[in-house]
């Protein structure tokens, strides 16, 4: 485990030692600052849930960004090499990267939480319960976009090649509930099940169901197992 936090860490400070994570935090601020002041203040109605919805769809877009660099680039440097001979293994080594993304993804999340508590503040009644369970959805599909988005960096050593192919993963999850209608059939039922939505909405309902968590789970783990997979078949190649 300490090998893992030191590639977080190493991971964290490349994201703060830089204007990047700053410049997205800002503007993830001001969009959300929007969300809340449409969907909230105007409509004078004290129902953060659209709110965080809006905030999950922000994230089909903003998790490619952030992870399409995380594996290439290490790639298109040649510093994969020097990391896969060193005593950290591949596992170590994405679960770092991994956690070091979570890490800033959960600090995201946590600038929302000033709008629920505006709400609160000035008398707005919620259910407390349905805003927890959303927040714990919410992290459960940015963990399985992040990881997704590993997966895809790992298949290119171009960042923005990577970028383009996590955001179709995540857009496609995003939308596969409206391609299974279409489709219809058996694989309509998969498209369906697919749907990253229709399994976040029962949390900000306040529904937490075991096949949510085994959904979100799978996900996380497919992008991580897939990432590894493409590192060690680059290792003996």
């Amino acid at each position: 485990m300490g090998k893992v936090w030191t590639v977080a860490r190493r991971e964290l400070g490349s994201y703060f030692t830089s204007p990047t994570a700053y410049v997205l935090l800002a503007v993830f601020a001001a969009i959300c600052g929007y969300f809340f002041v449409t969907l909230v203040v105007v409509s004078s109605a004290p129902d953060v849930s659209g709110l965080l919805g809006n905030v999950a769809l922000l994230f089909v877009f903003i998790a490619p960004v952030w992870t399409m660099r995380l594996l290439s680039e290490e790639r298109r440097a040649g510093t994969e090499e020097l990391i896969l001979t060193s005593p950290v293994s591949p596992w170590q080594w994405v679960a770092g990267k991994f956690l070091g993304t979570l890490v800033l993804y959960l600090a995201f999340l946590v600038v929302t939480l000033v709008y629920p508590l505006a709400v609160w503040h000035y008398g707005g009644s919620f259910d407390w319960h349905a805003m927890l369970t959303t927040y714990l959805g919410l992290v459960l599909l940015g963990a399985a976009f992040l990881s997704l988005g590993l997966w895809a960096s790992s298949l290119s050593d171009n960042p923005v090649v990577a970028g383009m192919i996590g955001f179709g993963f995540t857009l496609l999850l995003w939308l596969a509930d409206w391609l299974g209608g279409s489709v219809g059939g058996r694989l309509g039922d998969v498209l369906n099940y697919l749907a990253v939505y229709r399994h976040l909405w029962d949390f900000v309902r306040g529904v937490i169901d075991t096949q949510h968590l085994i959904y979100f789970g799978s996900l996380i783990f497919a992008g991580l197992f897939f990432a590894v997979r493409s590192i060690e078949a680059r290792r003996w190649t």
